[in-house]
């Protein structure tokens, strides 16, 4: 397994090797396609990967908080719920995002501007974007138009995932626990065999699906817990060094790719299991607090 692990102190290869370009600088998202890796770094520049790590741009006006990247396009979004599309060489603001008539019903419990928190596509090509909080926002043309998703805009969504390795469900990590819809119209909640409902992250191997769980914002009690996708299985935790978390491991620093799982908290651990979560191994400690996690083969 390759990757990369990104902190708030720097840029880890394989969790060892640190990029000199980005060293003590805050790297808190990466995400790729088959060409290229991009991250969020220092909260406003996005950077990208290709032979070398350079800086691609930057959205000055706000934190950037998330990438979606395909092989045509590249999608950021950022504090105060926008959502900015790299136009060239610059990131455009996207005018179909701020006319969403449900705008003005978005917020946070105390009291704070909105955000858009994390984005995937789903088997329709679809884009999805969670608002924190006000639910879910999707695109069906490509980020040109918006409209509200059929979910309660109350619930307090963290992630939103689409299983494109086994079941082709989306599914959410909410304050409520985990949810998923074949549709993205009708959502079940299960969160049978979890110790606590309070879900920062979810993810997916071809078998299995991964949360991360608390008992509330301040990562009280955290978890790892795993469910196979056959059948209605509850979760169970997953057995890896340590046990409890210190911290809640937020949506860009858990990740999966094939049977591959790997995460990283915020005291500087990175663990990962080759066996769909079977068996885990500690491969890094005493990093800088991890931020993100991406698994590049």
């Amino acid at each position: 397994m390759a990757f990369w692990v990104a902190t708030e102190n720097g840029l880890f290869e394989n969790a060892e090797e640190p990029v000199a370009a980005l060293e003590g600088r805050n790297v808190s998202a990466l995400t790729r396609n088959e060409h290229s890796i991009w991250a969020i770094v220092d909260d406003h520049c996005i950077w990208r990967y290709d032979d070398d790590w350079s800086e691609l741009g930057q959205i000055s006006d706000y934190e950037v908080h998330c990438l979606l990247a395909s092989e045509d396009a590249l999608f950021a979004g950022t504090f105060a719920a926008h959502v900015y599309q790299l136009v060239g060489d610059e990131f455009s603001l996207v005018d179909g995002f701020e006319q969403l008539e449900t705008r003005g019903q978005w917020g946070t419990p105390w009291g704070g501007a909105p955000s858009t928190r994390t984005m995937c596509r789903d088997g329709n090509d679809e884009i999805y974007a969670n608002i924190h909080v006000g639910g879910l926002a999707r695109s069906a043309d490509e980020g040109q138009t918006w409209t509200q998703a059929p979910l309660d805009i109350e619930v307090d969504v963290h992630e939103v995932h689409y299983d494109a390795q086994g079941s082709g469900a989306l599914m959410i990590a909410a304050a409520k626990g985990f949810a998923s819809s074949r549709d993205g119209v009708e959502w079940r909640f299960n969160n049978e065999g979890l110790h606590a409902h309070y879900l920062r992250a979810v993810t997916t191997t071809s078998r299995s699906t991964f949360v991360c769980a608390s008992t509330g914002p301040r990562g009280q009690e955290t978890a790892i817990y795993r469910r196979t996708t056959e059948g209605e299985t509850p979760f169970s935790r997953c057995d890896y060094e340590g046990g409890w978390l210190s911290k809640n491991v937020d949506a860009a620093a858990l990740t999966t790719t094939g049977d591959e799982v790997i995460f990283g908290t915020g005291d500087g651990y990175v663990h990962r299991s080759e066996d769909d979560g079977r068996t885990w191994e500690c491969c890094a400690s005493e990093l800088p607090p991890v931020k993100a996690v991406l698994v590049t083969h």
